[in-house]
């Protein structure tokens, strides 16, 4: 649509971005690390033997760990399912891309869920949330959402994100995704299904 949101919200933001939205705010239990160098096979509990797709490390992991992830493309469409702090190195460095074959993250019910530090990019889905549908409670930060679309033949949502969860936003771009569909609602994203959802000094345009 073009429309540019820039909101800066100040003491609240502040407390907000400082705050993983998890049962807990202590550390993860264990670190998982992920490279495109690495094997799946591993246990992928060290950087040195790590596993070579996120995917494996998500079901690799249990409830309250996290996941390094290192510099590189990584073309996955990705489940959610145990409450995980997923950290890439930079959202210039860490892409991962649904392959314009399926959602890029998929967060479950119930499920407390933080990804930094990344690009989430070309997803593509029929409906709803082509780069990310939360339906849990995600902390999204210092990333990028672009280039996701939906082409749809009925009602779509939320070409970059679909929020029907808790969900914030923090220190970050969703830009340049699309919905093709004769009825089209919240390009870059769509808050509904009683979703609610704060948006921390982040840019949401040309969607």
């Amino acid at each position: 649509s073009g429309l540019v949101l820039l909101l800066m919200l100040q003491a609240y933001s502040a407390r907000a971005a400082s705050t993983v939205l998890t049962p807990s705010t202590a550390l993860p239990a264990r670190l998982l690390y992920v490279d495109p160098a690495g094997s799946d096979t591993n246990d992928c509990l060290t950087s040195e033997l790590p596993c070579a797709t996120i995917g494996a490390a998500i079901n690799k992991a249990t409830a309250g760990d996290g996941i390094q992830i290192a510099r590189g493309i990584y073309v996955e469409n990705l489940t959610v399912g145990k409450d995980l702090e997923l950290s890439g190195v930079g959202r210039d460095e860490t892409i991962i891309d649904g392959g314009g074959i399926g959602r890029v993250f998929n967060i479950n019910p119930g499920i407390f869920a933080s990804i930094k530090g990344v690009t989430i990019r070309n997803g593509r889905v029929t409906r709803t949330g082509a780069g990310i549908f939360n339906a849990g409670t995600l902390s999204l930060g210092d990333s990028v959402v672009s280039a996701n679309r939906i082409d749809g033949i009925d009602d779509a949502y939320g070409g970059g994100i679909a929020n029907g969860g808790t969900l914030t936003v923090s220190n970050t771009m969703v830009m340049s995704n699309t919905i093709r569909s004769p009825n089209a609602f919240g390009g870059g994203i769509q808050n509904g299904f009683g979703g609610n959802l704060t948006l921390i000094t982040s840019v949401v345009q040309q969607n």
